[in-house]
């Protein structure tokens, strides 16, 4: 009777929480699920699923190596699996969101059922769920949907209460290590990237082991130990077995590509900022109250800035804290006081992990990420261990409330009990308004996906082509967020949520440097209306459509984007033809690029002898695809039978003056003369110029020595010396002395040469450090110091001499408008067929907004002009035996149009004016503002005001200005004669700029400034080519078939000749060519991002093209399914025995 009436007292508690659980039914609307942020959800999601179950995602860019990704397929698994029964897809979520809240709930119900068995402790197992599961932490992640910190949620008290069984000696080490693995595969957070989120349940499970290892009599603890050691082994190995599917492809894959991700964030200073960052409000005593998420602040339209300023919630934050830790006055009994115990050593230690680099233990928490491997993954501190707070919190409330009520007596305690449970739930009360999914207005996490965007879904996946389709605008270069004015805000694309097809958008954070470099230069010849060079390198990315989405949030201040006007008029163009338009997208196709199949032969490649960054000559030369030189397997001579073409950027050894780099920074020594280690410092930097100074190095040896001379002799002037100087410092001026005595000696080479770029690397020294002597030598107190003073008047001297030599070399040319090139002969233009070349998008414009052809001469020979042939610009008058080409222009067009004399209002203040636009903006050009100052007796004033839309947000809303307020301000100085010099560079979302050139209202701009100029700054990139005699092949006949993104089937038909076969997806090591079984080794990058592989086999065959790591899953697959299978078989049989 009692069991049966414990039986129903379990059943109620058990349904009251999952009515709580359906909690997430009131946040959905019609036709609305959660997509962006970090949600993870795809819109389609049985495809999304399918995508996820490879270990190759060919739909995202030029291809994604998922091998580190696998281990989310349980988790995007369960909306696929509850779509595929039948479920609309709008009610997915509201399932799945319900069960994930059930679980949540249920968790921790069964942790404190197993904790506090008896029927009168009901309230600690109703209260310990609700403030569990309705906490503000999770919160923020449920208006996300975030399905691995959910999962993290479920974990926490079942690896808990079984690792409490375990310490308990109520289940085995072996049963203990299966569940506790069988745990982890259901709800272990996504695998090798979610293990972070493990860690609460890794620092509550060590506290109960290390508590019963101290409680445990002495003489059973080598036993304890034993144990511990067998559930430890025992785990690792179950845990291999049973997390094989994603472990094996982690571990076994060629790639380095994770290894690149990881560094991405910057290394261990990158993950230390990070854990700054988001330990910004994370102080101690906003965790004691269960605050502190560093995205409640400084946000007055969230729903959290109420329990940042409401007096009632401020004060109620505080019973938390209070409740949790008065439950140890409450434990009497020894297995209570021992549980409650080790839950407030909990809180305490997840307190203060949970508060990251912040005091007092901040230093510690930065200690273990420098020092113990692996620690760096915890970098979000606040958001990894929060919950074990939360857990621990959960427990000692529900227990201080209920011996609170048995405090009071039966009725009162009833009716305290009931209203704790009302006021959790009404403190809250977020959970019960689905207007929070609003995040930052209009952007939200919750949404109606237009139409059009899941009618072009439907309608690209219905075609039976598997071309590329590049995405404009060009998203935000430095912050890729994908911003849509229907509310999507995400750093992950939206087009792989909705589509099995590929699209192409610039992203830094999912391509590697050289994929980035090719997708650029393809936005970049588009918007330079280089059809011809476009098309080719569409052609080579497989690239056939272009998507013009102008629903895009062009102008959203933190990622603004070009506008789609721009592509709206470029796509206008014949070359492209509209073949399907809907809403605010509309589809292009390029018309008659000669697309390349996916997987084709080819026996002629280009090899590029430079990098990615200089590639776009190969696109301007229309050559057919291409091998970088550096890109090639070191030592392989199997391509050299099918170049055709090589070419080279030729250097230019003058283009640093262009570049108008900052002078170095001099270094404050912080050992100096006078010091006691200063002698061992010295002699130590003597050695090193001697061990190198004798290399090409040298020079750079001597001016970064004579840097750090000059900073010690720099301390005489800081601390104005008094006292007789110690004779160290003239051991520094001796030492400096003659470091540019010996600098004088290798600049010489540089000024015989002409190596301008060396040069101006020894006038930039050489100018800081002649400032600094000047300004010792004229210190007051230096005249007491006559053998100080002679020997820094000695070392200026040498300095001052080889600063005027250097000086009045580059005073040669006007450096705006003249470049200096240096010929190679081993790579550049050796051989007959040579032509050098000028990359035509990198001249400055003519007033018509032509491209200015160059004058040049070769080795100060006869001045010739440059010619337009094919659409490339040729130096057609360079011999075999050139060594320097000079290229230069009579002006450079002054972009500025007519300067008007106007009136600005800035904040109450009148500024004379003279204003001009830039004509022909371009947001990715950088221009150069000039100058020059006709007074010393006006203030001086350099306004640049950007002309672009407001996107108004919630956090940017749009403000009515009722002055003037410029986007940059320059503030020159106040001296006659001098030219002033700038560089601006605009944003992405700029359609024109306007410059103002200003004074105080007393007096005319005209009388102040002169010579006003505003030019593109440029540098152009020249390039060499020439042609290799190789006879052509015949191209075999190439058919494929794609069994699945990572496999595919080649037949080739009609191979007379050794061939490279094409492969347009991006390049790893992981895919695997195989003829006959066996692997064809010859494997190389193509085109910068692609898989090419030599081969030799003629006739006809067939070959396999597979992912290596793919398989690898598969067998990885089989090994969790027999594991999963034998731990289930082996805790059934347990059981069974130990009924019998």
């Amino acid at each position: 009777m009692i069991k049966n009436k414990e039986r129903i007292q379990s059943i109620l508690e058990i349904l009251f929480l999952l009515v709580l659980g359906l909690t997430p039914l009131l946040w959905f609307h019609d036709k609305q699920v959660v997509v962006g942020l970090d949600s993870g959800y795809g819109v389609d999601y049985i495809l999304y699923f399918i995508q996820r179950f490879y270990t190759w995602l060919g739909s995202q860019n030029l291809g994604v190596d998922m091998s580190v990704e696998v281990a989310v397929m349980p988790l995007t698994g369960l909306p696929a699996l509850i779509k595929f029964l039948g479920v609309s897809t709008y009610s997915v979520q509201k399932i799945l969101f319900s069960g994930w809240f059930s679980l949540i709930l249920l968790s921790m119900y069964a942790f404190t059922k197993y904790i506090f068995p008896e029927s009168r402790s009901w309230v600690i197992r109703l209260v310990a769920p609700i403030i569990y599961a309705f906490n503000l932490h999770i919160y923020s992640f449920w208006l996300q949907g975030e399905q691995p910190i959910l999962s993290s949620y479920v974990l926490l008290p079942l690896i808990t209460l079984y690792v409490l069984k375990f310490v308990r000696n109520k289940i085995s080490p072996i049963k203990a290590a299966i569940i506790l693995n069988l745990i982890y595969l259901l709800f272990g957070s996504g695998g090798i990237r979610g293990f972070p989120l493990v860690g609460p349940a890794i620092l509550v499970s060590f506290l109960f082991v290390v508590y019963y290892f101290i409680l445990s009599p002495k003489n059973e603890r080598k036993s304890y130990i034993k144990r511990l050691i067998l559930l430890l082994v025992c785990s690792v190995v179950i845990l291999f077995f049973t997390n094989a599917y994603y472990l094996l492809p982690f571990f076994l894959s060629r790639s380095s590509q994770f290894n690149a991700q990881v560094n991405m964030v910057g290394g261990l200073e990158g993950t230390i900022a990070w854990l700054n960052m988001v330990s910004t409000h994370a102080h101690v005593l906003n965790i004691f109250r269960l605050h502190g998420d560093n995205n409640w602040y400084d946000k007055p339209y969230l729903w959290a800035d109420q329990y940042l300023k409401n007096p009632l919630l401020i004060i109620t934050s505080f019973l938390f804290p209070t409740l949790a830790f008065s439950a140890i006055l409450f434990a009497r009994k020894k297995k209570e006081f021992s549980l409650i115990l080790i839950l407030t050593a909990s809180a305490l230690a997840a307190l203060f992990f949970s508060a990251g680099s912040n005091s007092p233990l901040g230093f510690l928490y930065v200690g273990m990420m420098k020092f113990i491997p692996g620690f760096a993954a915890f970098r979000s501190a606040y958001y990894k261990f929060i919950p074990a707070v939360n857990f621990s919190y959960a427990v000692l409330i529900g227990f201080s409330i209920y011996h609170i009520g048995r405090w009071l007596g039966t009725r009162r305690a009833t009716v305290l009990f009931f209203s704790c449970i009302a006021g959790l739930l009404l403190y809250h009360y977020p959970f019960f308004d689905n207007r929070n999914f609003v995040f930052n207005k209009p952007f939200r996490s919750m949404m109606e996906i237009p139409s059009y965007v899941t009618d072009f879904a439907t309608w690209r996946n219905a075609m039976n082509d598997d071309y590329r389709t590049l995405i404009v605008p060009h998203s935000n270069r430095n912050f890729p967020l994908k911003t849509y004015t229907w509310g999507y805000w995400g750093s992950y694309p939206i087009f792989p949520l909705i589509s099995d097809k590929t699209f192409v958008q610039f992203d830094p954070f999912l391509f590697n440097a050289s994929e980035n470099t090719l997708v650029d230069t393809l936005y970049r010849l588009l918007r330079k209306k280089d059809f011809q060079a476009f098309m080719h390198a569409a052609k080579i990315t497989h690239i056939r459509y272009i998507l013009l989405t102008r629903d895009i949030a062009s102008d959203y201040v933190l990622a603004p984007t070009e506008q789609p006007i721009l592509y709206e008029a470029l796509l206008s163009n014949p070359n492209f033809r509209r073949v399907w338009s809907k809403g605010e997208w509309a589809l292009y196709e390029i018309v008659g690029s000669g697309y390349y199949p996916k997987i084709h032969a080819t026996t002629r490649v280009s090899v590029h002898e430079s990098d990615m960054n200089t590639v776009t000559n190969m696109f301007e030369q229309g050559n057919g695809e291409f091998l970088l030189r550096n890109q090639q397997i070191k030592g392989n001579t199997a391509y050299e039978d099918h170049v055709d073409t090589i070419s080279t950027s030729v250097r230019c050894i003058s283009c640093s003056i262009r570049e108008m780099l900052e002078n170095p920074v001099i270094p404050s020594p912080s050992v100096f003369p006078g010091s006691l280690l200063y002698k061992y410092k010295l002699s130590r930097d003597v050695r090193l110029v001697r061990d190198f100074g004798n290399g090409e190095g040298k020079l750079g040896t001597f001016l970064g020595m004579s840097a750090k001379r000059t900073g010690e002799v720099m301390k005489l002037f800081d601390m104005q010396i008094v006292t007789p100087v110690d004779m160290d410092w003239i051991l520094a001026l001796n030492e400096l002395e003659k470091n540019w005595l010996d600098l004088e000696q290798e600049a010489a080479k540089a000024l015989e040469s002409n190596d301008y770029d060396t040069i101006y690397l020894v006038y930039r020294y050489g100018s800081v450090q002649k400032s600094i002597m000047q300004k010792v030598f004229t210190a007051a107190y230096m005249a007491r110091e006559k053998d100080l003073i002679s020997k820094v008047e000695r070392a200026l001297a040498v300095i001052d001499r080889m600063t005027t030599k250097v000086e009045a070399k580059l005073s040669t040319y006007e450096w705006d408008r003249t470049f200096v090139y240096e010929i190679d002969h081993d790579k550049d233009v050796s051989g007959q067929d040579a032509s050098v070349f000028v990359e035509r998008w990198s001249l400055p414009k003519s007033d018509d907004g032509s491209i200015m052809l160059p004058k040049y001469q070769v080795d100060d020979g006869a001045t010739h002009s440059a010619v337009l042939t094919g659409g490339a610009i040729e130096l057609t008058k360079v011999p075999e035996t050139a060594k320097r080409i000079r290229i230069f222009f009579d002006r450079v067009t002054n972009v500025l149009s007519n300067a008007v004399e106007t009136k600005l209002d800035i904040a109450g203040t009148t500024k004379n004016c003279l204003s001009g636009s830039i004509e022909n903006y371009s947001w990715d050009e950088t221009y150069v503002l000039r100058a020059l100052s006709l007074t010393d007796q006006a203030p001086k004033y350099v306004y640049v005001k950007r002309h672009h839309t407001a996107f108004p947000t919630q956090d940017f809303p749009e403000v009515e200005m009722t002055y003037f307020q410029p986007d940059l301000t320059l503030s020159p100085s106040n001296e006659a004669g001098v030219e002033y010099v700038y560089e601006y560079k605009g944003q992405q979302n700029d359609t024109g700029v306007t410059v103002y050139y200003c004074t105080d209202a007393a007096f005319s701009p005209s009388n102040v400034f002169g010579d006003i100029s505003v030019a593109e700054k440029f540098i152009p990139q020249m390039y060499a080519v020439r042609k290799s005699d190789i006879t052509q092949g015949a191209t075999p006949q190439i058919t494929y078939k794609q069994v699945n993104p990572t496999h595919y089937t080649i037949s080739v038909k009609n191979a007379t000749a050794p061939y490279i076969l094409s492969f347009l997806e991006g390049f790893s090591w992981n895919w695997i060519l195989a003829l006959d079984g066996k692997e064809i080794s010859e494997h190389v990058i193509l085109n910068g991002y692609a898989n090419g592989w030599h081969i030799e086999k003629l006739g006809d065959y067939t070959l396999e093209l597979y992912f290596y790591t793919q398989r690898v899953m598969i067998i990885g697959i089989a090994i969790t399914l027999v594991s999963v299978l034998l731990c289930a078989v082996y805790v059934v049989v347990v059981k069974t025995n130990r009924r019998l």
